[in-house]
């Protein structure tokens, strides 16, 4: 015959890699998978699991945005002209 029962062992909380930034430019986050050992997340305490989210920062994405030149600032000789960055 077969009798169901729960393992007198205490189960615990897995976590996955966590992922690239979510952001290419500034602040974003990273995200990872978290189980619990036993398949049941009830099985496991709360308070304990690891967290899902994190924050994070990644600038290989950014760069300069540059604007068009102005016209010179004289028409004859030497003079200057600008540009938004």
């Amino acid at each position: 015959t077969m009798q169901l029962c729960e393992g007198s062992g205490q189960c615990y909380w897995h976590s996955g890699a966590w992922s690239a930034c979510n952001a290419t430019c500034g602040a974003g986050f990273r995200t990872r998978q978290v189980w619990c050992s036993s398949g049941d997340a009830t099985q496991c305490a709360e308070g304990d699991k690891p967290p899902t989210t994190k924050t994070c920062e990644d600038f290989h994405g950014c760069g300069w945005m540059v604007g068009p030149w102005t016209d010179c600032s004289v028409g004859c000789g030497s003079g200057a002209r600008t540009r938004d960055v």
